[in-house]
């Protein structure tokens, strides 16, 4: 009987370690390993990249986590619109990006590498295109169709925001594709009166676009009048968000300055923490 015994334990190991294998895998399967969380404590870095994307767009900025090459997770993306004065061929005026607003807190390395909201950590990714003219809402779209393809950019936490003419283009292209982005943040400038603006607002309120507008009393470029009836047009709607407005009372024309400070807070919330509470 030993001797019987001793000739199938041979085969007998051999199963135990084959279903052992198996086993592994099924749980493997099963239960992974949970992914350690990176949190982000070094600034983003910023890249020049220049690129034939469209007729309007030949080059931009992106700003990327630190970390961006060591994961391989999602990142919300800040899609920063210049003004008048930063056109340009997308190539060695590429700098003039640099120079105001969001993508200067990025260059100078003053934004926070993560920001906690509702208890989960996030870090942002920034695109800002370089126009060679005024786009229209196609040739922005396309922009931003590009380096969602390129980037790993979370699709539900895409948010926009201008300055100047950016924040009328802002306000078009939201107008025009409201479910592609989760907020939008227009400073120093709306749609234009003349330009549908009570068909743009319905479209932005009936696609539940969150919008929080930042405007000065005393700028003499666009009055202070427009943005407050852009606001009016939109909660007219009753939107879940309401659209809200803030408006310093001075500063001219600059409305992006102060709110595009990562230092600057109302009620205790930054713009950056503000957008990052929508998604789609």
């Amino acid at each position: 009987m030993n001797k019987i015994l001793r000739s199938f334990l041979p085969f007998f190991l051999l199963g135990v370690v084959v279903l052992s294998g198996c086993r592994k895998d099924i749980i493997d399967k099963i239960d992974p390993p949970a992914v350690q969380e990176v949190i982000e404590t070094q600034p983003p870095r910023l890249f020049p990249i220049v690129a034939n994307i469209n007729p309007k767009v030949k080059g931009y900025y992106v700003g990327l986590p630190a970390g961006y090459d060591q994961t391989d997770k999602k990142y919300p993306a800040i899609v920063w619109i210049h003004g008048a004065g930063q056109f340009g061929n997308g190539n060695s005026n590429l700098a003039l990006l640099l120079r105001e607003g969001i993508p200067k807190h990025f260059a100078d390395k003053s934004i926070p590498p993560n920001f906690k909201v509702a208890g989960k950590n996030f870090s942002f990714i920034l695109f800002t295109p370089q126009f060679v003219g005024y786009p229209t809402n196609d040739e922005v779209k396309s922009f931003v169709d590009s380096v969602k393809k390129k980037y790993r950019v979370d699709i539900a936490r895409v948010y926009m925001a201008g300055m100047s003419i950016g924040g009328i283009i802002t306000c078009d292209v939201a107008s025009s594709h409201p479910n592609e982005y989760s907020a939008i943040l227009p400073m120093g400038g709306v749609s234009r009166p003349g330009t549908d603006v009570a068909g743009k607002t319905k479209r932005i309120a009936t696609g539940k676009l969150p919008v929080w507008i930042f405007h000065n009393q005393d700028d003499f470029v666009y009055p202070v009048s427009e943005p407050i009836s852009f606001v009016s047009l939109i909660n007219k709607h009753s939107p879940p968000v309401r659209a809200k407005i803030t408006i310093f009372p001075n500063g001219g024309h600059d409305a992006w300055a102060r709110p595009s400070d990562p230092l600057y807070k109302e009620n205790n919330i930054s713009i950056y923490e503000w957008m990052l509470q929508y998604k789609r």
